[in-house]
């Protein structure tokens, strides 16, 4: 297994935030011919250079609409890339106590942080390469770490997080089997400065990096990683993470 920016030719973007798109911007100083292709929430996105795709992860008939849209390019991704997350919203906030805790934000945070990324490989996967080296990357967090958890709380955002880092090692099991060549793996940015992390930046002692730094990273990290093997869970700096 190998991956290389330079070598790709297509790449498939979930969540066009802060940092998916300074990846965006990223890989293409990397490798100015490849073809970047993204899936936004936002009717009136716009990325340069990139094609973008409407989709609302929390519908559960776009995912079809959706597949059928990408079938149509008749390509296949050296990458699919997956930034889909939430952490806080309008109604949703990370709970502190139990106390804090309702139903419905912790089917949100589940519905966006885990299940996206088994409907991703559900209906994306197809288009990976069998014969050749590709990847599949979710980000992920650090407080997802069962094991790295000293402080409880942020219960729908940390449970669902560590969901998502069992459904990538099922998915990595699963499609070794077909796909040889195939890295899959969850990667933890770092702490940076976007809109989800924003309301808790004046309290954290951690280094906040640019959504731009944390892209080089994470690019860095897909390479190296992908050398490695698959089911993989990453952090910013390459190193494991527990999980």
């Amino acid at each position: 297994m190998s991956f290389d920016f330079k070598e790709a030719k297509h790449i498939l973007i979930f969540g066009m935030g802060e940092i998916a798109k300074a990846i965006t911007e990223h890989i293409q100083i990397l490798n100015p011919n490849v073809k970047l292709y993204g899936v936004t929430r936002s009717k009136n996105r716009s990325i340069k250079n990139v094609k973008l795709f409407f989709h609302d992860p929390t519908d559960s008939s776009s995912w079809s609409r959706l597949e059928q849209e990408i079938g149509k390019l008749n390509i296949t991704f050296d990458l699919i890339f997956s930034s889909y997350g939430v952490l806080h919203n309008d109604k949703l906030r990370p709970e502190k106590r139990l106390a804090d805790i309702q139903l419905e934000n912790m089917i949100e945070a589940h519905c966006i942080n885990t299940f996206s990324c088994a409907l991703i490989a559900k209906h994306f996967s197809q288009f990976l390469p069998i014969k050749k080296s590709s990847t599949l990357v979710f980000l992920s967090a650090k407080v997802g770490s069962i094991e790295d958890n000293k402080m409880g709380g942020w219960y729908s955002y940390r449970s669902s997080k560590a969901a998502l880092n069992m459904m990538m090692k099922n998915i990595s099991i699963e499609l070794g089997r077909s796909r040889k060549l195939l890295s899959v793996q969850c990667i933890h940015p770092g702490t940076t400065k976007s809109a989800l992390s924003k309301p808790f930046l004046s309290s954290t002692n951690l280094k906040v990096r640019s959504p731009l730094e944390s892209a080089k990273n994470i690019c860095n990290v897909i390479e190296e990683a992908s050398r490695q093997g698959t089911g993989l869970f990453k952090n910013w700096d390459g190193s494991d993470l527990p999980w």
